[in-house]
């Protein structure tokens, strides 16, 4: 992965804050670990099109004009997130703005199996999945740069054939 992918994390974040270690040693770890953590193409592929909805002609595109840009708190809590995904679940997410500047992850697996996740700039996230032709499920969790139990039951739910 570039060094430019690695230092556009900085504004957002996610620039080491939360190594333990200090100094250099705590440099390199987490080096290693965004490098881990990047080294699958569909996962630098999504977090470039995070960084992407910034950009205010971005959201127009979706929304048309007077729509809000994707708030940089709401891409960085996207990012963290999409670190956080295993990388089963990486191939059929699709990211989009939403016109009040959150991000949306989406996985349509059938009019059956949907899941929708939605970031907003206040540190929580909005979900809501179709599960089979009755079940349904919604609600609202702080995220808390750790992949929610209850998030997770439902990717696997979704994605499951």
């Amino acid at each position: 992965m570039s060094q430019l992918v690695l230092q556009s994390f900085a504004p957002l974040g996610l620039s080491g804050e939360r190594t333990a270690l200090t100094g250099p040693a705590g440099k390199e770890l987490q080096r290693r670990q965004r490098d881990f953590q990047l080294k699958f193409p569909a996962r630098e592929r999504l977090a470039q099109e995070l960084f992407n909805l910034i950009d205010a002609q971005v959201t127009a595109s979706w929304h048309g004009a007077g729509a809000n840009p994707a708030s940089t708190d709401a891409v960085a809590a996207g990012l963290r997130f999409l670190l956080l995904l295993p990388p089963a679940f990486l191939a059929d997410v699709e990211i989009s703005p939403d016109r009040d500047g959150a991000v949306s992850f989406d996985w349509f697996a059938n009019a059956q199996k949907q899941l929708s996740i939605s970031f907003g700039p206040a540190g929580e996230l909005h979900y809501a999945a179709i599960l089979g032709p009755v079940e349904r499920a919604s609600g609202r969790l702080l995220f808390d740069d750790s992949l929610p139990e209850e998030i997770a039951r439902l990717l696997g739910r979704i994605t499951r054939t």
